[in-house]
């Protein structure tokens, strides 16, 4: 009743923004949300032991049901899949490749038969819908976005282009869009279709209905409502995330958790935390398509790190002893064609 009142009072007495009432209308969802979140999880209650032992004996009978693999074993590994209501964040800093990652493991968790909802905030459909048939199809990504693709490659595009369509992967390009819509939205599509888990790209450009002090207090809000959607909807929610550029002047460019932009409660926020690096970036005589990907927070186990392989000529992550066999998957989708 209370949230009723105050949204009541920013209707009279808000202000608009350029979108006409979309700020207010935004406000008001948001403090829905946050009242019902609280309705709903309010109160004390017994440990209902019996559920807890069911759960126990269905994760020691199935494993793929413990949670939601991302298909590299650097995290697989140690998570043995996301969890529901799990608030993920993937950092780095530009071109360490974290919107390969993103799409790799979209993809990866479609062909595992998971409804995945995607929102870009950064790049465009049409630009994500080349990469990821980059990857799908084993045909160079630069060869796509240059016009230079062979006529020997259209086989292998057209047939990934059709696996892609199949795939159960819903993408929303809204620029700057609030935690709120993204809530709504996700809702509307797990009533309409179901949803598994969400992808956002990337955090700190999401706003964020209210006014703040300072752009720390509005990525503090932003994390918490984050962290909110995937409590409320009960699924994992992944986001990427930018790191300072202090990263930049140092010797040692690993990130640290005190490097995540903006604000410290990203580090408080999430449940896990994944930084992308590639020392080849910096240093010209190390492999740059190597990946060190580090676990530098997970509630539930333990962290570390583990190596992968960015394969950016064609968009996607690989397991490092999938790469070195000369990656079966673009032979069987690309008849060879390509050096990596």
């Amino acid at each position: 009743l209370e949230q009723t009142y105050v949204i009541q009072d920013d209707i009279y007495n808000g202000e608009e923004d350029d979108d006409g009432n979309n700020f207010i209308l935004d406000t008001a969802i948001s403090r829905l949300s946050e009242a019902r979140v609280s309705t709903e999880k309010g109160g004390l209650i017994k440990f209902d032991m019996s559920k807890t032992i069911d759960n126990v004996e269905i994760m020691a009978s199935d494993p793929s049901k413990i949670g939601i693999n991302t298909g590299l074993k650097a995290i697989d590994f140690k998570l043995h899949g996301y969890r529901n209501s799990e608030y993920i964040v993937v950092a780095g800093r530009p071109s360490m490749g974290k919107t390969g990652w993103m799409l790799s493991t979209a993809r990866n968790m479609c062909k595992d038969g998971k409804k995945v909802g995607l929102f870009s905030l950064e790049m465009k459909r049409e630009e994500l819908a080349y990469r990821i048939l980059s990857s799908e199809s084993g045909v160079r990504y630069l060869d796509i976005i240059n016009g230079t693709v062979k006529p020997i490659d259209y086989t292998a595009l057209n047939n990934a282009a059709q696996r892609i369509e199949g795939y159960d992967l819903f993408i929303d390009d809204t620029p700057g869009i609030t935690a709120p819509a993204i809530m709504a939205k996700a809702r509307m599509l797990k009533a309409k279709h179901g949803l598994d888990v969400i992808f956002i790209d990337y955090l700190q450009i999401m706003t964020c209905p209210g006014k703040y002090h300072s752009r720390n207090d509005e990525v503090s809000k932003i994390s918490a409502s984050v962290l909110g959607i995937a409590n409320l909807l009960n699924i994992p929610v992944i986001a990427l995330a930018q790191l300072n550029r202090g990263v930049e002047m140092r010797v040692n460019k690993r990130p640290m958790l005190a490097d995540l932009r903006d604000s410290g409660a990203i580090e408080q926020d999430a449940d896990v935390v994944h930084f992308l690096f590639r020392e080849g970036y910096y240093d010209p005589k190390i492999d740059p398509h190597t990946v060190e990907i580090s676990t530098a927070k997970n509630r539930r186990g333990p962290t570390g790190f583990g190596k992968a392989v960015f394969d950016y000529e064609y968009m996607r992550f690989l397991d490092e002893e999938t790469h070195q066999s000369g990656n079966p998957e673009a032979e069987e989708y690309n008849a060879g064609e390509g050096e990596y």
